[in-house]
């Protein structure tokens, strides 16, 4: 992949609540995870309890995938790093990476971000 296809990601503080429309999420971790000999950058994301029209539903964990590193840390913005990653398109390495997270961290929800 060109790295005109790299996309900036802002590190976020770990643990502190971000407030979406029903509810809230935090970042509980960051992991840089060996796949086909390059790293992907993975965040673990917890929620606590949501409220809809529908009713409430109680929190849920689950791993947003941002890609591949193509830089680590390399910058700071508001005293954040910032790295650069890939994002990845190709439908068997999800699948394959997908499988290889639920595993490794008994999460059933990925999502490539």
């Amino acid at each position: 992949m060109s790295a005109n296809n790299t996309i900036e990601y802002l590190h976020l503080p770990l643990n502190v609540p971000i407030e979406m429309g029903a509810g809230s999420y935090w970042i509980s971790s960051e992991h840089r995870v060996p796949f086909h000999g390059r790293d992907v950058l993975c965040i673990v994301r917890d929620t606590d309890c949501i409220t809809s029209c529908c009713g409430m539903s109680e929190g849920f964990r689950s791993i947003g995938v941002l890609g591949y590193i193509a830089q680590w840390q390399n910058e700071n913005r508001d005293e954040r790093p910032v790295s650069m990653v890939e994002p990845i398109t190709d439908h068997e390495e999800r699948e394959e990476l997908t499988r290889l997270l639920q595993q490794k961290h008994r999460i059933a929800q990925v999502e490539f971000l």
